[in-house]
């Protein structure tokens, strides 16, 4: 085990699922005989958790946890070791985190569920006293700086509901809070939130009324940082642990804490969240006597006043926010009389000189407004207060706008009054009558604003000022519309920019979010438009690494993205919006959820324009292509994280905490935005038409900018661009109108089958081709004429014709039928004999289908016309090989379970299928996603339950699984002393990689693509690597996994740029690479070849190797430049291949390289 590598894990598989019985034997009694001392085997696990390669390191972990606690004495306190520096240790990795292809959306990683199990087994076999020492050290491990916060969210997640039975300590709890206010901090704060949560629920549950004061400060610290929100699921949880202690807490209580200096204000929240089930009065009273008391008591203190006032914000904000809201009316009469005294008294304050008391009351009556606002009525019954206020604040503004020059804090105190003029206009539908003194605002000097108050205080002042004035612009457009601003927009725009420079993150996102409301009043000055356009992608740009990031994007791209300026037809505007959407494009693929947030704008934005959405999105249909072909290739430290957002999302407790949906956004999302569109629009004005284009558009991209030199990879971003466009083809065809002409599009799909695509792709493919003809069965003559052409043209795309021949021929109706048969059976008859074994066995199976349901319908002409057929199964029948092939091919997804009909949903389309191919998980989507509306002819939202899909299993994690194997197999392997073990071949390998970096590289290209023995590839490739030239073409990447081409590369491929190239396509690609600059020189025997000693090779040179047996063709010959030969004197006609290639680029590095 310890000397294995990922390369080998063939070997050992077959031996880990025996491990247990072996360290049974090996460990526990057997009689008098103990083969291996308990510690001895936890140091070996301790190795294998250890080991560099990750699926074993995984396997050792997986069996750790499921050891059987009651056989081993891994609980012994002297072992504790192990659990927290060796098992505990390895759960740093994400790695150990990530789920297989094959496990269902959501679901939580293997890791994840075996240690929920554990922490619950350890549990039910420790004492009381073991347990608290065992949780002591989880408080410490939790603490460990090196521990990231995908590891704390499982962890925590996996211990949050178990019970200790017994009381916490002291020092326990110091730990809990230790953790909470030190550590957990030093995570990403959108896992904080659930991290914070599981550890509520952990607390929650073994807590009692001792630790009453503990859970407040963890609450209330909860509530400081924003990890605990009004109706989110934590906030439940401590609403049901409070509410034991509710006979404890009476208005003595809170007339205590309203007196005190040093309890924070928080604390009285807590008590008002019992208001429901503890008598209002009570709770209430001495709010009520100091409230009554603000009129005629001079001598009360303005301290307990302030406070009072910050107990009924914090109050109303709670009872806003609350499920229970609605069940309060009750509760209105007392606030009724509360803000009759308040209202007063603000009257007799506003009339005051004291500018920052006056700031405090006009803050409690914006709180206060907003209450309002949320109760019909509650709005009646305040209605005549808020009319005294109006008078009130306006006469405080129209005495203060005189005295602006002489009176800074006037100034910011007659912003605020207007703003909530303003807000209570908006309630109540008043007009405004203080707009002028609103631009007013615009024209005051922000700079001398900081000069007067010359230190921090005066930039706080000049911030709150800049904030308070755009707060007020938003509303004003809200109440009065853009016509009031047109007179003032060069003002607006100017100060705009001004005060973007001026002011803080928070107050930017104040001022960012009037943005959307300029996009009505630039519309005439086209160069104001782009140059606001430029701005905001400016500020996206400086932002993009600032906390603050997403909540500022969010409001530039409202800014950006309207339907004012995407109805803007000119140029310049679009040119500029065009490049604003490819640069955060650009900036997507490195940062998840840029995109997501700006296509969303985008559909929001098309929705919203109504009749003329067809037009505008016309005119940005390369926002749709781009958008469907999305989603960049993440690395392997990021998928990790996309199964625990799948996970959170799928657990009801997680899905609503602000934080995780506001900040993490998958990149797959964008895909889903764009199919819900596509859906959602199928019956507006126009968009037939627009389905046309974009599907012709999605056929272009495919055709131009996914075309490749090389055959691209599995899973490589070609290969999932390709999948996206071809799905999104497939729905497409749903929505074309009846008069859409398939015979020219059937043209344009074929040539797509021609192209070296990955066979998931040729799969999406051939269904849209086998969907059209079973949709227009009139159109399958293009099918016997691609079939014709095939034939003479392109061989290997026969198997595609035949692969669609098979599915219509269960698809087709019967009369239909009856003519594709007649047509069928003569074209396919030859392919039986064909040489080419695949396209051989197709069209037995294809036959076989197509006579099997002609006996079924039993027609005679059919019968009697090609009876032959019958013959030539029953002499098919008598060979097993060509049988048993036949079965194997008839077991393919494609052949067996697959209905091109019955599956033609959003759930086969998006995930049923891609779970029967190469492309990874990742790329799956949920059905539930969807927003699926009825209507379509066939295109469904799930299955129709006649056929399932089962996945496939193929990787290296199934191979570790102990499961897999159940029978026992005998392996060889040489036995390796650990201590004595030399360097691995990959240290050695890197070390030497290290080294070569600095010497000088060739530019030389080595192309083996003519070569077809493996062993010659794999010395070839040894020889390319060790004297470093730039790039090794072969004919297949297969090859690289052979054992005989391994055997002499000796890893070599892990260190070389090694290319496939199609031998069919290698005349075109060495042509492309002559146009580069590139000389080609043959390794070969011809009338004008050169000598290797007297052949100078040039820089750039591209060296050609031919067959084994047939040499360098003629038409490859042609277009070489030169033909250099090596000279000899012996009997036989030539060197090895490998041997020529090994001295040509020796030659070409001794007058190059060395």
């Amino acid at each position: 085990m310890h000397s294995a590598t990922t390369c080998s894990l063939h070997v050992i598989a077959p031996v880990l699922s025996l491990m247990e019985n072996v360290f049974d034997a090996a460990c526990l009694n057997n009689g008098d005989l103990k083969f291996l001392h308990f510690s001895w085997f936890l140091a070996i696990l301790r190795r294998i958790m250890a080991h560099e390669c990750k699926s074993l390191c995984n396997w050792g972990l997986q069996f750790a946890l499921q050891m059987n606690l009651n056989k081993f004495p891994l609980l012994k306190q002297k072992n504790f070791t192990f659990i927290f520096e060796g098992l505990m240790e390895s759960l740093k990795s994400i790695y150990v985190f990530n789920c297989n292809n094959d496990d269902q959306h959501g679901s939580p990683p293997v890791v994840y569920s075996l240690l929920e199990s554990f922490f619950i087994n350890v549990l039910e076999n420790l004492s009381c006293d073991q347990k608290r020492v065992f949780f002591s050290k989880i408080m410490l491990f939790l603490s460990n700086v090196d521990l990231c916060d995908l590891s704390l969210v499982y962890i925590t997640r996996a211990f949050m509901t178990l019970q200790l039975v017994e009381a916490w300590s002291v020092d326990e709890l110091n730990m809990l809070k230790t953790f909470l206010f030190n550590f957990l901090p030093l995570n990403r704060i959108e896992y904080q939130q659930v991290i914070f949560y599981n550890i509520t629920s952990f607390f929650t549950l073994n807590s009692s009324t001792n630790h009453f004061e503990y859970g407040l400060e963890i609450l209330i610290r909860g509530l400081n940082e924003n990890l605990v929100t009004y109706n989110d699921p934590c906030w439940s949880l401590w609403v049901f642990w409070l509410r034991k202690f509710k006979t404890d807490l009476n208005s003595k209580t809170l007339n205590m804490v309203l007196h005190s200096d040093t309890v924070s204000t928080k604390f009285v929240i807590v008590l008002f969240i019992l208001i429901s089930e503890i008598s209002t009065d009570k709770l209430l009273s001495s709010l009520i006597d100091i409230v009554s008391r603000l009129n005629t008591n001079p001598y009360l203190e303005k301290k307990n006043v302030q406070k009072v006032f910050k107990i009924i914000i914090n109050f109303l904000k709670v009872i806003q926010h609350s499920n229970e809201f609605n069940n309060l009316i009750s509760l209105f009469d007392h606030l009724g009389n509360f803000f009759k005294d308040i209202a007063d008294y603000y009257i007799l304050q506003i009339s005051s000189n004291d500018d920052e008391h006056i700031e405090e009351c006009l803050n409690i009556v914006s709180q206060y407004i907003s209450f309002v606002s949320c109760s019909d009525y509650f709005k009646t019954i305040c209605e005549s207060t808020m009319s005294t206020l109006c008078l009130k604040i306006q006469q405080l503004v129209s005495t203060r706008l005189s005295l602006i020059k002489d009176d800074p804090l006037g100034l910011v105190c007659c912003s605020n009054a207007l703003c909530n003029l303003l807000s209570i206009s908006m309630i109540y539908k008043w007009p405004f009558q203080h707009q002028q003194s609103i631009f007013t605002f615009l024209n005051v000097n922000r700079s001398w604003l900081n000069d007067i108050f010359k230190n921090n205080l005066g930039y706080f002042t000049c911030d709150k000022f800049i904030a308070t004035c755009w707060n007020c612009l938003s509303k004003l457009f809200i109440c009065n519309g853009s016509k009031s601003f047109f007179k003032q927009k060069d003002a607006i725009l100017n100060q705009f920019y001004i005060d973007m420079d001026l002011s803080s993150y928070e107050t930017q996102e104040i001022i960012l979010e009037f943005s959307k409301h300029l996009s009505s009043i630039l519309l005439e000055n086209i160069e104001d438009v782009c140059t606001l356009i430029s701005f905001l992608q400016k500020v996206i740009n400086e932002t993009s690494n600032n906390r603050s990031f997403w909540r500022i994007y969010q409001h530039c791209i409202k800014g950006i993205i309207n339907p004012e300026f995407l109805q803007i037809t000119h140029q310049n505007v679009f040119n500029a919006i065009r490049g604003c959407w490819l640069y955060l494009y650009e900036l997507g693929t490195r940062k998840s959820g840029v995109v997501n947030i700006v296509f969303e704008q985008f559909v929001k934005t098309f929705r919203a324009m109504g009749s003329n959405a067809a037009i505008c999105v016309r005119q940005y249909m390369d926002v749709l292509v781009e958008a469907c072909v999305f989603g960049p290739i993440h690395n392997k430290d990021i998928k990790p994280y996309n199964h625990l957002i799948d996970f959170l999302n799928a657990e009801k407790c997680y899905r609503i905490m602000p934080k995780l949906n506001s900040v993490l956004f998958q990149d797959r999302h964008v895909k889903v935005l764009l199919v819900n569109f596509i859906l959602e629009m199928k019956n507006s004005f126009g968009f037939e038409e627009i389905y046309v284009e974009f599907l012709f558009k999605l056929l272009n991209y495919d055709s131009t900018n996914l075309k490749s030199k090389f055959v691209y990879y599995p899973n490589s971003i070609i290969h999932r661009q390709k999948i996206r466009i071809w799905q999104m083809v497939l729905i497409l065809l749903d929505f074309l109108p009846t008069e859409f002409d398939f015979e020219k599009f059937l043209n344009l799909l074929y040539p797509s089958l021609i192209i070296d695509n990955q066979p998931s792709v040729r799969r999406f493919i051939e269904w849209s081709i086998i969907y059209i003809y079973y949709k227009k069965p009139q159109y399958i003559n293009t099918l016997w004429k691609q079939m014709e052409y095939a034939t003479e043209k392109i061989l290997p795309t026969v198997v595609n014709v035949l692969s669609i021949v098979t599915q219509l021929a269960k698809l087709l109706n019967e009369k239909d039928f009856v003519d594709f048969s007649f047509t069928a059976i003569p074209l396919l008859l030859p392919w039986m004999q064909a040489q080419h074994m695949t396209s051989r066995i197709l069209s037995q199976v294809a036959l076989k289908r197509i006579w099997n349901r002609i006996n079924k319908i039993n027609h005679y002409q059919l019968k009697e016309k090609f009876s032959l057929v019958e013959s030539c199964f029953t002499l098919k029948e008598k060979n097993s090989s060509v049988v048993k092939h036949r079965l194997e091919i008839s077991k393919n997804f494609f052949y067996c379970s697959f209905d091109p009909i019955c599956h033609y949903s959003l759930e086969s389309i998006f995930k049923g299928v891609l779970s029967h191919t190469e492309l990874q998980s990742d790329e799956w989507i949920p059905v539930n996603c969807f927003c699926f509306c009825s209507g379509f002819e066939n295109l469904k939202l799930y299955d129709d339950g006649k056929k399932s899909f089962q996945s496939k299993h193929s990787n290296n994690e199934d191979l570790l699984n102990g499961v897999m194997l159940e029978k026992q197999i005998n392996v060889q392997k040489k036995i390796m002393p650990w201590k004595v073990l030399p360097p691995s071949d990959d240290e050695i390998l890197c070390s030497e990689f290290v080294r070569k970096q600095d010497m000088k590289k060739s530019e030389l290209i080595l192309c083996a693509v003519l070569v077809e023995k493996i062993p010659n590839l794999g010395g070839l490739c040894r020889t390319a690597e060790i004297f470093g030239i730039s790039s090794f073409l072969i004919g297949s990447q297969r090859y690289i996994n052979e054992p005989g081409f391994q055997s002499l590369s000796v890893s070599a491929e892990k260190w070389l740029d090694i290319q496939q190239v199609l031998p069919i396509k290698l005349l075109q690609y060495l042509m492309d690479l002559k146009e580069d600059g590139y000389s080609l020189i043959g390794v070969e025997q011809t009338a004008k070849s050169s000598k290797i000693g007297d052949f100078i090779f040039p820089k750039k040179s591209v060296l050609i190797l031919g067959n084994e047996r047939t040499g360098i063709p003629v038409d490859l010959i042609q277009v070489l430049d030169e033909c250099v030969e090596i000279p000899q004197v012996g009997i036989i006609r030539s060197l090895n291949v490998h041997i020529s290639g090994a001295i040509m680029v020796w030659e070409y590095c001794k007058q190059h390289v060395f």
